[in-house]
């Protein structure tokens, strides 16, 4: 467009103004001048070139003096820094500067604040939300543990160092991270690695995540997909990518827990075409030269091959690596060793004589797979070679890897399996594809023709994940030597012999069937051999397949001598050639020992058996568990040993077992179960797909469970033909409220769950769902009868602090109370809603109420006045004439109408501690307080809240209400005031800014001046109840939906949409001195960083821990300690008594108490320990005692010669 004068700004705006900038063509214009001016400057000589210098500093200075900036920024006003520029009246063309960096306004305190839209002479200005404060924690919290997080989809690593099982540890992909198994004792966690880096730094741009501030990509999330490692070295590679992508492009390198250093594997052209590391192998130790001041010497290292894979179909050229340094070459011209050469002539009659052209026509775009080796030493991380992956005469053939594995006696060489069925035999050393193996496709082909013959000429089995139905997804090595067992994706495993290039036989697995035939083919995920002495010694040679339906199957493949119709378990090939091939039935049959059905749900991600020993571990691909299993019956069947399992979906809502005080709880502590401030125990239930109800201890794994639903539910699950045990379990808990008063005698908990109108009753002390179900008479429980109305599904639930009874909330805004002893209803709220045909107790009508019938005699005695309680008692008498009498019952009966939730939800309902009222909220934004006795409202009820409301939390001892509101905000409800104190996040209030999103949960600090809220928009505000203000702001990757705090206010717990395990924060000011400002309210969310799981081995066993790790006799002194220990201090067991971090500073001491509190009783000790007499030889003592007399030598011996023995 054409140049136009801008005007001047100035003054306060109340909306936004996008800088104002002169036009695009004049300043282009502008700047060529300028290029030209300097071109002609530096031309020129000497005195010439002076005035053109002079002349652009001038300009410049001219420039900077027209340019004025303004940024102002009030409570109600939003100014965005715009540079103004004034035009020259007398110049043709307007001068300018060069357009400056726009900066992108912060937003509006309310979402109701809407920008202006940009002016024709302004460029626009895309607002921007609120970017977080970098940094691990906030004002207050900081992060301390992450619990219930077990294992991932991806699989783990088994690293032994011994032959018990106490010396086998296993690696889990956790996330970000990797946490380190002992497969012993409940598979305590014994190390945790630190967080990935980021292998986003090549990606441009920004994301913004639903935190409501933007989210660079250089911090995007990273999964970690495959890790190994060796325990002598302590050095882990792990191979991860960034979580959106779902593909492995990096690697890292891994110092014990420490990460070293982080290296591209494809180029940035490369990831885009679909490469990615599909698997991670370990080739062992090799000896690579240091360099710096060690130049010269070897050490060891870590040689890792990384089998890469382009998924999308499309070729690339090979470019160079980003971030990883290239060591050695890729000649072939290396001969091979004696070693070598035998492998080869055992792998089979391939010629070696196609590498190098292989090599060289990788560039002309069918190379859809590689190979690259790894060195990873101590310090550093080095691509050693690259080895292109191509089928031998394959003409337009492309091979795609899946799997490797690196078969026994074969020195340098790996096998390597892919799509279709191919595999082939590597030569690591020298590049070479030594073989392609046919076996395996030539079988899946004969299978797949069979099943075509058989289904009338359909296809059957299908394409899975895109792999087809012949590709091999797993590769196990037997105790045989040249023999593999090989997992496909169409459910066989084919037992191979290498030398050959032979099966041997196949087995076959099917969804429907426990011994293939008729059912849906399943995908083989795993596979192990049993390696124990008692196999061998039974004569049987287990193998267990894992797959992706979550179950396993034990194979014996020792065979049979029978012979007879009837399924056959084992086919050989009659030809192994190119042609067609026939099925010959045999009489060697193999034997299924057992199967294990939906062991993990949603597919099994890795098993092994530990090495000499009968134990089978295991991990699911969803179940977030990893189970042992131990084959020690008779029938050789397992039997279930120990496990380590969290929730398979993210928890829906979670709170404190003992939640004191501000939880709504009475004690802070419980004698009869030890709970503490320091071992916590914390409630939480899952929703759709889990629907359990867990307990997760913050200290000890060993005392996490899950709460029981019934006995035997699994196996009533299979014999009704359902997919799992979770059709039987109750639907999610929504609500859930518990009482420690009465833990002993009865349930202690009480839950309501999602569209069910039924209340089930829990026992905490027995973990399991052990109590009446709370519900009216005329419900009926079975579910082949008519269910109760949709009006009557619960939706609130409060359970009095004296353990009696149970308030539940419905959908129609009826209010039932319960007996949680006897389950028996015990009214409503309003008192009419369940008729007069309702059981009365405790009412003011019922026969021998000592209230009713002082307040009749009372009144006709007209000795004092009725009492007035401020409730409505339907049992008083009404006055004496029948004018008044009707004019009275229509003021009740019309109180009466108002003062209920008439067809709108129940949010929420809470008791107070004396059980007199009770207080109900509801989303017809009316909150009403009810006389627990006699179920009447009170006389200034309903109070009407400013929205509906969503949520109640209630402190019994100051008895405030927090109610949190569907306009984002929450409101504090003085129920002795009958008032609303205070109101969180409105927008009037500059100390108090308001949720971007809907609120969904609210929690008190212990002694109720806090109160937390989480919102939707991914925050968690927390409040300053006398101040009425923000103190902290803490921002998540994802939104928060549950939070509870611990009974002493050092811990916040918090429950997130999509992660399944529970987030635990700690309290700075408990530790540390905090300053808080709360005129100075926080103006953006500290972005908090996810909390790594706990070791659960103190400080002295991660040593003996370490030593076993790295393959030490004992343990080696920390870091910074002095290596030489004094012999006054060295013990029998190895530990070190504690040293003080600095001289003078007070060490706690380890010891029980009884131990050092005699400490201050020295004298009294020593006084009631003095000998009141001299020791005297006891009479007649046998010959073969020996007496002493003393230390000083005075006493006699044994033979009374007064010489001791």
């Amino acid at each position: 467009p054409p140049p136009q004068t801008p005007t001047t700004t100035s003054g306060r705006s109340r909306r936004r103004r996008s800088p104002v900038v002169s036009s695009s063509a004049a300043a282009k214009k502008k700047k060529k001048a300028k290029k030209e001016a300097k071109k002609e400057a530096t031309t020129k000589k000497g005195s010439e070139s002076a005035p053109v210098v002079e002349r652009e500093e001038e300009e410049k200075k001219k420039e900077t003096t027209s340019t004025s900036k303004t940024a102002r920024v009030s409570d109600d006003e939003v100014e965005v820094e715009a540079e103004v520029m004034e035009v020259d009246a007398d110049s043709d063309a307007p001068s300018s500067s060069p357009p400056a960096e726009e900066v992108p306004p912060p937003p509006p305190e309310h979402p109701a604040v809407a920008a202006e839209p940009p002016s024709p002479t302004t460029t626009a200005v895309r607002p921007s939300r609120p970017r977080s404060v970098t940094g691990g924690g906030s004002r207050l919290f900081h992060p301390y543990r992450t619990l219930g997080r077990i294992a991932s989809s991806r699989p783990f690593h088994l690293a032994t160092h011994g032959s018990s099982s106490r010396e086998a540890f296993a690696t889990v992909p956790i996330g970000n991270r990797f946490h380190v198994l002992r497969c012993e004792e409940g598979m305590r966690t014994v190390l945790v690695g630190d967080a990935l880096p980021s292998s986003s730094s090549s990606s441009s741009g920004g994301t913004t995540s639903g935190s409501g501030f933007e989210v660079d990509e250089e911090v995007d999330e990273e999964e970690l997909h495959r890790v190994v490692g060796d325990m002598s070295l302590s050095v882990s590679v792990a191979v991860h990518g960034m979580k959106r992508r779902g593909r492995a492009t990096h690697v890292t390198l891994y110092r014990r827990i420490k990460a070293l250093s982080t290296a591209g594997v494809f180029s940035r052209r490369e990831v885009r075409r679909g490469w990615s590391v599909v698997d991670a192998l370990d080739l062992g130790r090799v000896k690579v030269a240091m360099g710096g001041e060690k130049e010269g010497k070897e050490e060891n290292a870590l040689l890792v091959a990384l089998i890469c894979a382009r998924m999308d179909g499309g070729g690339s050229k090979e470019e160079e690596m980003l971030g990883v340094k290239v060591v050695g070459d890729d000649s072939d011209s290396d001969s091979e060793s004696s070693d070598e050469s035998t492998s080869s002539s055992s792998g089979g009659e391939g010629d070696d004589s196609d590498s190098d052209s292989d090599a060289e026509d990788e560039g002309a775009g069918r190379c859809r797979g590689r190979l690259v080796l790894i060195h990873a030493t101590r310090e550093s991380l080095a691509v050693r070679k690259t080895i292109p992956l191509k089928v031998k005469g394959g003409g337009g053939a492309s091979f795609v890897p899946t799997v490797a594995v690196h078969p026994h006696t074969y020195v340098n060489k790996i096998v390597v399996g892919g799509k279709g069925g191919r595999m082939m035999l590597v030569n690591v050393r020298t590049g070479r594809i030594v073989h392609d193996f046919e076996c395996v496709r030539r079988a899946e082909e004969r299978e797949e023709r069979r099943k075509n013959e058989a289904g009338g000429g359909k296809r059957s089995g299908g394409d899975r994940d895109g792999e087809g139905p012949g590709a091999v997804t797993a590769l196990e090595q037997s105790p045989a030597i040249d023999t593999l067992a090989v997992g496909t994706s169409g459910g066989r495993v084919h037992l191979i012999n290498l030398r050959h290039d032979a099966t041997l036989f196949s087995l076959s697995h099917t969804a429907g069937g426990r011994r293939g035939g008729g059912g849906k083919p399943v995908k083989i995920t795993s596979l192990s051999f049993r390696t124990d002495g008692g196999a061998m010694s039974y004569g049987i040679a287990p193998l267990a397949v894992g797959r992706d339906d979550g179950a396993v199957s034990v194979w014996d493949l020792s065979p049979k001598k029978e012979e007879g119709e009837g399924t056959v378990y084992g086919s050989d090939s009659d030809s192994d050639d190119g042609g067609s091939s026939t099925t010959k039935k045999v009489a060697a049959r193999r034997t299924l020992l057992a199967q294990i059905d939906a062991l993990h749900p949603g597919g099994i991600s890795r098993l092994a058996f530990l090495p000499g020993e009968p134990l089978l571990l295991s991990a699911g691909c969803k179940s977030n568990s990893v189970a042992m299993h131990v084959f020690d019956n008779p029938d050789h069947s397992a039997r279930f040993l120990r496990s380590r399992t969290g929730h398979v979906g993210p928890p829906v809502a979670v709170r404190y077992l003992r939640p004191g005080a501000g939880g709504g709880g009475g004690l802070l502590a419980d004698a009869n179960s030890g709970a503490d401030a320091a071992t916590c125990q914390l409630l939480s239930a899952g929703g759709w797909g889990d629907q359990s109800v867990r307990t997760t201890s913050a200290a000890r794994s060993a005392l996490d469970c899950e709460y029981s639903q019934g006995k035997g539910l699994a196996k009533r699950a299979r014999d009704l033909g359902l997919g799992d045990r979770s059709d039987l379990l109750l639907p999610p808990v929504i609500g859930w409220d518990s009482s420690e008063a009465r833990t002993r005698d009865w349930g202690d908990l009480v839950t309501i769950h999602s569209d069910h109108a039924m209340a089930y009753v829990w026992s905490t002390r027995r973990g399991a769902q052990a109590g009446p179900v709370l519900r009216q008479d005329a419900w009926n429980v079975s579910a082949m009868k008519v269910p109760p109305p949709r009006t009557a599904h619960a939706t609130s639930v409060c359970l009095s602090l004296c353990g009696n009874f149970a308030v539940v909330g419905t959908r129609g805004g009826v209010i039932y109370r319960y007996n949680v002893q006897s389950g028996i209803a015990r009214g409503s709220f309003p008192r009419d809603a369940t008729g007069k045909g309702g059981r009365e107790r405790g009412t003011a009508r019922a026969a021998g109420n000592v209230s009713r019938t002082m307040k009749v005699l009372e009144k006709k005695m007209r000795i004092d006045a009725p009492v007035d309680d401020g409730y409505d008692d339907y049992g008083d008498e009404g006055p004496s004439s029948a004018a008044a009498r009707k004019r009275a019952e229509d003021r009740r009966l019309s109180h009466l109408a108002r003062a209920r939730h008439s067809g709108a939800a129940v949010t929420g309902v809470a008791v107070d501690a004396l059980n007199r009222t009770l207080v109900s909220v509801g989303s017809d934004a009316k909150l009403i307080l009810w006389s627990f006795v006699t179920r009447a409202p009170h006389r200034k009820s309903p109070q009407t809240l400013p929205a509906p409301a969503t949520k109640l939390r209630h402190v019994r001892d100051s008895d405030l209400a927090a109610v949190a509101l569907e306009d984002y905000t929450a409101v504090l409800f003085d129920c002795a005031s009958l008032s609303v104190v205070r109101r969180f996040g409105a927008g009037s209030n500059p100390g108090s800014p308001s949720h971007g999103g809907p609120i969904t949960d609210l929690a008190f600090g212990p002694d109720g001046r806090c109160l937390y809220t989480a919102s939707l928009d991914s925050t968690v505000r927390v409040w300053d109840v006398p101040t009425n203000s923000c103190v902290d702001w803490m921002g998540f990757d994802s939104p928060p939906v549950s939070i509870a705090v611990g009974p002493t206010g050092e811990f916040l717990a918090t429950a997130h949409g999509n992660k399944v395990g529970i987030s635990l924060w700690c309290d700075k000011s408990f530790f540390g001195t905090v300053h808080l400002d709360g005129a100075n309210p926080p103006a953006e969310p500290y972005r908090m960083d996810e909390p790594r799981p706990p070791a659960e081995e103190g400080e002295r066993d991660a040593g003996a821990t370490a030593a076993t790790l790295l393959g030490a006799p004992a343990a080696s002194p920390a870091e910074g300690q002095d290596d030489d220990v004094p012999d006054d201090q060295d013990n029998d067991d190895g530990k070190l008594p504690p040293a003080p971090k600095s001289e003078g500073l007070v060490t706690l001491s380890g010891l029980p108490a009884g131990h050092w509190k005699t400490l201050f009783h020295l004298e009294l000790v020593k006084e009631r320990n003095r000998p009141k007499e001299a020791p005297k030889k006891p009479p007649q003592a046998p010959f073969f005692l020996q007496w002493r007399g003393g230390d000083g030598g005075g006493g006699m011996g044994a033979d009374g010669t007064g010489e001791a023995d």
